[in-house]
């Protein structure tokens, strides 16, 4: 661990720095100095599993939002790794994405999306 395929984003809070590395469908986590402490998903469709995260965002109670862009979802994770839970899914109509490319966390707490799929 600690060595990227495609690191495309990274999310820093005072635990530390989350990478998402969209070839090897994880998120590595860093201690501030660089060492290496965990890291989570993996490939997958299942809960806690990832498909090419493109972004992520830290949220104000200081969970992990992470833009699952091969599985058209937003999932959100503990700090640790633990799975909350996820929203999305692939199509066209509110609440759907095709193709999300970024993600940020507003400061009343709304998460906003970035779908290249969707006009």
């Amino acid at each position: 661990f600690g060595r990227f395929l495609n690191p495309v984003a990274v999310s820093v809070d005072r635990e530390g720095l989350y990478v998402c590395d969209h070839d090897r469908h994880e998120v590595q986590v860093f201690r501030q100095d660089g060492t290496f402490i965990r890291v989570f998903g993996g490939e997958g469709s299942e809960k806690g599993r990832l498909m090419n995260p493109r972004d992520s965002a830290i949220s104000r109670d200081g969970n992990l939002v992470v833009c699952d862009k091969g599985n058209n979802r937003m999932q959100i994770f503990k700090p640790d790794g633990t799975p909350l839970f996820s929203f999305g899914g692939t199509g066209e109509f509110e609440g759907q994405f095709k193709d999300p490319c970024g993600v940020a966390v507003s400061p009343s707490s709304n998460i906003v999306v970035a779908d290249s799929g969707n006009a």
